[in-house]
């Protein structure tokens, strides 16, 4: 009950909370309008054009709308400026089918809000198109005063002059996910504050409108009194203008500012701008006037007109980690600076400049550290004096550094900076320095006494002096014009008569005397330079040979010499003509007179032109010729032989050839045989080739001599001896050979070969090979009466006149028959030799193998194991091997053999042993051995068991049975017991006393072998047993009893005792029971 009344008491008291937190909510905001219809507003109202929707107007349905409630708006196309007088959501359909259009009025706007807590979600505020610029359409128009949280989120604005208007305090606007080719302008007056605007994951473009004679471009711009002004995420694209102007707690970070024709992070007093890239951007970041704390760090500047321009820093300014890549300038520093950082920013055709408008010092604690230009480090030294030296850099600025020197340097600036940068810095000396680019490329400003010197700026090098005075500029090397430079201030362009050499302005020396005769002016004042440099080289040369023939040199002096301000850095002769060319010889610039060295071209009497070539190292050129050189030829044509045989047979053709060249030209070639007076042409094949084919038949077997001629068109001539021998070139005829068709292994073989020639025979030989030997037989010379006698030659065999007979003998080894195959060469006095087509002749092997072998005894048990060695040989090889066994002279059996077996005697085997060993060749010749006779005897014993009964009782017959074996075979069995004898297996006898007997028996076999075995016979008496007539009991039974009765009684005492313990047990159990 009481807990009942506790929830019900709690409830109430819920209930009546709720009650007043609704009215107090409920009455809150509302206007006094309609303070009448408060009960008829909705937490949810619907508004479709159709009309089935809770409204089909927008102002209906926002009038209609609770306090925190929400308006939801169909997709449709809505006409109309809409107030918003309470706290709520407007929320569309979707972004692109909700469309409104503020009426066609001056100054209005779609949405006018006057009062805190608004959510504007998925819509498109659009507006007018050929509107005049007076009716300066807008989206959201905040009137009253102190408004709070104001959040645009997923929508689109377009074609307004802005997307807010805002002329009273307000804070917390919230911008997300939103697109708008308007421009986004928070505008405030004086003394008025606007808190915490949040701009992120947005979109911003600009849209154009023409106006006749005036073009409005919208934009982005925050032009008012800000406090915690935060753009993250954003995008900024194709604007006009980009216009921040925060005060305090500003954050701008991870946006993209890209094709933004007037943009400016100004008057950022204290913030971050972080992350951020600038791309096609005119004045990215300006900080100042009196920025307090400003942190701007890992930001990329691309294509920028002007990255980040800091001015007069009283707090604190922070620039870190940014990259410059092609700015008309990096950082610019204006004025005074107050804890300036600058460290780790990369430059690329970007740097740093600043300037002081003021007296006093321009910075008071500034820390500069790893920064760098195209990868250089940048160096910026201030209120530092009598520097001798500096380190590597990319761009050098000094600030009130006097007494510096900067000399001996070779650099190369990018766009968009300059590379040497002095601000109020007297008295320096710059040198003998090599610089190029930058912009320009060394700026000097309100200095004075600067020594500029000896130094060369290439052909984008500029010099720009502002406001100094007593600087000394002469003896440079300016290679692009004047018209870069700038000097508005007392200076001297000339020292001793002396200026600059303007390179890129081709002034001309007509008198020689190194000095242009146009005075070159100066940019920016009435400053001039009177007295430019034109640099010059001095060049001649003469001949120190007589005259230029061809494959020789021609000998030359060449001097040259500089003047004025340029040192002479190359000079070459060019030489040659339009027939071989021309190439070029250097000669060593150091030195005012050399000589040198033209070759003159073997190939070509054509005239040698030359050239003599300088240069300076301010890239003047100047040129001698072209020279002529005549020339002559003194060189003889070259014959050279390609191929030239030097041994001829009668009746070949000389068959020589070879080439004939000349430097110019060849004109007549001829030659001559044996020096006659017959001149004759060879053939000419083409080009320098030429060939002599000569025939041998007419000419006389011996030495001959060829001599070739040949002549230029400049008579100069040329011969080459060559020498041949003709030679008898008939080779001797092999007419028959009559060789032994076959021999055999061991034997000898017989070459018979008949030849002939008609200038004598030098030697006849026989070269032959087998499969194992090879060599050479020289036949000698023999008859036919000799050859006759040999088997195969016909017996009527004939040799003609002028035939010559050779006969040889080579002896067949006994291990090799394989085919001998030979051929026969003949040579003959003149060294020539026939040699004829290979022969074989065929070898028999005729020899049988040997073989010999021992047997280990003669004389052998059965059962016995013997051993026989075999040795087998052959000349060649043996096929095969075999052993037949005999056993008095019959066959046993046989088996194949190696060089030695083992023979197992069987048990049954007796009588004359002997071994037959047969061995074959491949040639089917066979070898034989026999072995000794071998005697079997049979040396085992017979053996003998016995069964029967070997107890008995006296007087008893008994009977046993011999069982007896033989490997061979048994002959008799003798046995023998107390003197009984017989013979036989079946044993019988009878004993007439007791005790035990011995049983002698013998075994006898075949070849008389004897086994003894002695066997044991007991003999017993009978017992006698006296019977009981009336119940036939034996006493042996009577034991039985007793030994029955014995156990039964045991049997009975011990169950007694059992059941004698177990009533002991049981009775002392009973006692105990009935005690408890």
């Amino acid at each position: 009950m009481r807990m009942g009344a506790r929830m019900v008491i709690a409830a109430l008291i819920i209930i009546s909370s709720i009650t007043v937190g609704l009215n107090d909510k409920m009455f809150e905001g509302i206007s006094a309008e309609f303070e009448d219809s408060v009960l008829a507003l909705s937490p949810y109202v619907v508004v479709n054009q159709s009309g089935s929707g809770d409204f089909d107007n927008i102002q209906d349905g926002l009038d209609a709308v609770a306090d925190n409630g929400t308006l939801f708006i169909r997709n449709g196309t809505y006409v109309g400026q809409f107030y918003v007088n309470r706290s709520m959501k407007i929320i569309g359909e979707s972004k692109e089918g909700v469309t409104i259009y503020p009426p066609m009025i001056n100054r209005t706007s779609v949405y006018v809000v006057r009062a805190s807590d608004i959510l504007f979600s998925n819509l498109t505020l659009k507006g007018y198109r050929g509107v005049t610029y007076t009716d300066r359409q807008s989206g959201i128009n905040i009137l009253n005063p102190i408004v709070k949280n104001v959040h645009v989120h997923n929508s689109k604005f377009s074609k307004l002059i802005s997307m807010f208007t805002c002329y009273d305090n307000y804070e917390m606007i919230y911008v997300s996910n939103t697109c708008s080719d308007s421009s986004l302008s928070f505008r405030s007056g004086s003394g008025i504050v606007i808190n915490n605007i949040i701009i992120e994951d947005s979109s911003f473009s600009s849209y154009k409108v023409d106006y006749g004679q005036y073009i409005q471009t919208s934009g982005f711009r925050f032009s008012c009194n800000y406090k915690f002004l935060n753009i993250y995420n954003n995008t900024f694209k194709d604007c006009n203008e980009v216009y921040i102007w925060a005060k305090e707690n500003a954050s701008i970070e991870n946006n993209r500012f890209i094709n933004v024709t007037r943009s400016g992070i100004i008057g950022l007093d204290s913030g971050v701008v972080a992350n951020n890239t600038f791309e096609n951007v005119t004045r990215a970041i300006r900080v100042g006037l009196y920025p307090y704390i400003t942190s701007i760090t890992n930001n990329t500047f691309r294509n920028v007109d002007g990255a980040i321009h800091v001015r007069y820093v009283i707090g604190s300014c922070n620039v870190e980690g940014n990259r410059f890549d092609n700015c008309s300038y990096g950082i610019q520093l204006i004025d005074y600076m107050k804890n300036m950082r600058i460290v780790n920013n990369q430059f690329k055709d970007a740097g740093v400049e600043l300037f002081n408008r003021a007296n006093d010092p321009m910075f008071d604690s500034l820390e500069f550290e790893n920064n760098s230009v195209e990868g250089r480090p940048i160096l910026l030294y201030h209120d530092v004096d009598d520097i001798d030296s500096f380190p590597e850099f990319g761009q050098l600025v000094l600030v009130n550094c006097n007494r510096y020197r900067l000399e001996g340097r070779t650099l190369s600036g990018g766009r968009n900076y300059p590379p040497v940068l002095l601000f109020r810095s007297d008295d320096g000396r710059i040198s003998s320095n090599r610089l190029n680019g930058g912009d320009p490329t060394i700026w000097i400003v309100e200095s004075e006494g600067t020594l500029i010197t000896n130094n060369t700026l290439g052909d984008n090098g500029t010099l720009f002096l502002k406001e100094c005075t007593g600087s000394r500029i002469y003896y440079n090397t300016f290679g692009g014009t004047n018209r870069s430079f700038f000097d508005d201030g007392s200076n001297y362009w000339t020292s001793s008569g002396d200026g600059n050499y303007w390179k890129g302005l081709n002034l001309t020396d007509s008198d020689g005397d190194g000095y242009a005769e146009t005075v070159v002016n100066i940019p920016g004042g009435d400053n001039a330079d009177s007295h430019p440099l034109v640099p010059g080289v001095d060049l001649g040369w003469e001949a120190l040979s007589n005259e230029a023939t061809t494959g020789e040199t021609y000998h030359i002096r060449v001097t040259a010499r500089s003047r004025n301000l340029g040192v002479l850095s190359n000079l070459s002769i060019e030489y040659g003509n339009d027939t071989s060319g021309y190439d070029l010889i250097y000669l060593s610039p150091f030195e005012h007179e050399q000589e040198c060295e033209i070759p003159i071209p073997l190939n070509s009497i054509d005239d040698v032109l030359f050239r003599i070539h300088a240069l300076d190292d301010l890239d003047g050129s100047w040129t001698i010729g072209p020279v002529s050189i005549s020339v002559s030829d003194n060189d003889a044509p070259v014959i050279d032989v390609l191929n030239h045989n030097d041994e001829l047979c009668r009746g070949d053709y000389i068959n020589t050839s070879f080439t004939v060249s000349d430097n110019i030209e060849v004109t007549d070639v001829w030659y001559v045989v044996d020096d006659n007076d017959t001149a004759s042409m060879p053939f000419h094949i083409s080009g320098n080739l030429w060939i002599l084919n000569l025939s041998t038949s007419e000419q006389f077997l011996g030495n001959h001599t060829l001599r070739i001629f040949c002549m230029d068109g400049f008579n100069n001539s040329a011969s080459l001896l060559l020498n041949y021998i003709v030679l008898d070139g008939s080779p001797p005829a092999i007419v028959c050979d009559l060789s032994s068709p076959s021999a055999v292994t061991g034997g000898i073989s017989y070459f018979i070969v008949v030849v002939s020639d008609d200038s004598g025979i030098s030697s006849v030989s026989v070269n032959y090979h087998r499969e194992r030997v090879s060599g050479d037989l020289e036949l000698s010379s023999g008859n036919l009466s000799d050859i006759l006698l040999y088997s195969w030659v016909p017996s009527d065999f004939s040799i003609l006149p002028g035939d010559r007979i050779y006969t040889g003998q080579l002896l067949i080894p006994e291990n090799d028959d394989s085919i001998l195959f030979y051929t026969i060469s003949v040579s003959d006095v003149h060294g020539n030799v026939n040699v004829s087509d290979e022969r074989n002749m065929t070898v028999h092997d005729i020899i049988p193998p040997e073989v010999n072998g021992s047997v280990d005894r003669t004389v052998v048990g059965t059962g016995d194991l013997m051993k026989i060695d075999v040795s087998m040989s052959d000349n060649i090889r043996i096929r095969r091997s075999w052993v037949n066994f005999y056993i008095d002279g019959e066959l046993y059996k046989n088996d194949t053999v190696f060089d030695g077996f083992l023979f197992d005697v069987p048990l049954d085997m007796i009588g004359e042993l002997t071994f037959m060993v047969y061995v074959e060749d491949l040639s089917g010749n066979v070898g034989m051995w026999k072995s000794p006779s071998v005697l079997i005897s049979d040396v085992i014993l017979p053996s003998c068991t016995v069964v029967g009964d070997f107890d008995g009782y006296v007087g008893e017959q008994l009977r046993l049975d011999v069982n007896a074996t033989d490997n061979v075979g048994v002959d008799r069995i003798h046995w023998s017991v107390c003197g009984i004898e017989g013979n036989g297996s079946e044993i019988e006898f009878r004993l007439y006393s007791s005790g035990e007997y011995r049983l002698s028996i013998e075994v006898f076999d075949t070849s008389g072998n004897v086994y003894y075995s002695n066997w044991t016979v007991s003999i017993s008496e009978r017992d006698v047993v006296v019977e009981d007539e009336e119940d036939g009991i034996s006493p042996f039974f009577v034991v039985v009893a007793v030994f029955f009765a014995i156990a039964l009684l045991v049997v009975a005492v011990i169950v007694l005792l059992v059941r004698r313990r177990g009533s002991s047990s049981y009775g002392e159990k009973n006692r105990v029971s009935s005690e408890e």
